[in-house]
């Protein structure tokens, strides 16, 4: 009995007590990571697809007629500057070489033969021994023979030159791309005999829309990127701007120079290259992370005092990490940039507050 009523009297003295005591707490602060919104001065850009080319690209020929003896060098070999690259055979060269030398020695002993015979019709004709005659005479067969050892001689040295020639080298270092001879061919003066591309440094070609053009720079920086090869940025800058549009496309073609590191990068490889417009404006930027996108919206979430709103953005530019937005944010706002999947617009939260980064 005395416990039944100790019951009763508890049972009374709660239904006294207001209803909040016994109302649960609402949800805590959702923890965020926040970031301020920057104002930051952007470069206009503009992303093109080119061709990488080598800087040097040549069709090396034949400076001589004759048959291959020797290729020395693969595709794919990389050479010095200077280095032999093809050897055509010199036996035909040689021996008139020796013909030539020949002719050489035998001209060069009549042209001594007529300078004795000069100095004594001079002392002849100094007694008034032999006529004027005479002594014209064998001064003009000195004459001769001198012009003949100098035609002998240039054809002398014509022909050893040829027969450098036979030695066929390397006009710059690069890599042999292609082989157009082989052993045993007969090769007339022109022919060409490989090609050699210069892949140390690249050329970017170009086909840049009419409306950019003009607001490019020679010299500007020229960054490119390949799909082929990611994480790979090749330094590149713009060394030519050519003035003459396709008639069908309207675009101008433009050159764009680059090291190539470790000659990783090949000809005929796509780069993706940004140009920089000339054109500096203003922008406030966050970081990407801030951007939340519900349905058909992008939003922000800001934080006013220990709770947040959502305002609705729109982006632009990207800038590394960082992007354009515009809507009702300023300067020095802090946005949510990490928790915010799941934040309702008024909820309370606690923050920690990181700088912005573009890395």
């Amino acid at each position: 009995m005395m416990r039944r009523t100790r019951i009763v009297l508890l049972a009374a003295a709660s239904s006294l007590l207001p209803a909040s005591a016994f109302a649960q707490e609402g949800p805590p602060p959702a923890l965020v990571v926040s970031a301020r919104v920057s104002l930051e001065a952007l470069t206009e850009s503009v992303e093109i697809v080119g061709t990488v080319w080598p800087r040097l690209d040549s069709l090396v020929a034949s400076e001589t007629d004759g048959r291959v003896a020797a290729r020395l060098v693969e595709s794919g070999d990389r050479v010095t500057k200077g280095q032999e690259l093809l050897r055509i055979d010199p036996l035909r060269l040689q021996r008139e070489l020796e013909v030539a030398l020949a002719s050489k020695a035998e001209t060069e002993a009549r042209l001594q033969l007529a300078i004795r015979q000069e100095r004594r019709a001079h002392e002849l004709h100094d007694k008034e021994v032999l006529s004027p005659g005479l002594l014209d005479e064998a001064i003009s067969e000195r004459q001769a023979q001198e012009g003949r050892l100098d035609q002998i001689s240039a054809r002398v040295a014509s022909i050893q030159e040829e027969i450098q020639r036979t030695e066929i080298r390397a006009p710059f270092e690069g890599i042999v791309t292609e082989i157009r001879t082989e052993v045993g061919e007969w090769l007339g003066r022109g022919d060409p005999v490989l090609r050699l591309a210069d892949l140390e440094t690249l050329e970017i070609r170009l086909d840049v829309p009419e409306r950019y053009f003009p607001l490019l720079r020679k010299g500007a920086q020229a960054p490119a990127t390949l799909d082929s090869l990611p994480g790979l940025k090749l330094e590149g800058s713009i060394f030519a701007l050519v003035p003459q549009a396709d008639p069908d496309a309207h675009t101008f073609p433009v050159r764009v120079r680059a090291a190539n590191p470790r000659s990783q990068v090949g000809a005929g490889m796509l780069a993706r290259v940004r140009l920089t417009l000339g054109r500096s404006t203003e922008a406030l930027m966050v970081p990407k992370d801030a951007i939340v996108r519900q349905a058909q919206q992008v939003l922000v979430y800001v934080i006013d005092g220990d709770a947040v709103r959502a305002v609705p953005v729109r982006t632009g530019r990207a800038n590394g990490t960082q992007i354009e937005v515009t809507g009702d944010v300023k300067v020095n706002d802090r946005v949510v940039v990490r928790g915010n999947e799941r934040l309702a617009p008024g909820q309370k939260v606690r923050e920690e507050i990181v700088p912005a980064s573009k890395d």
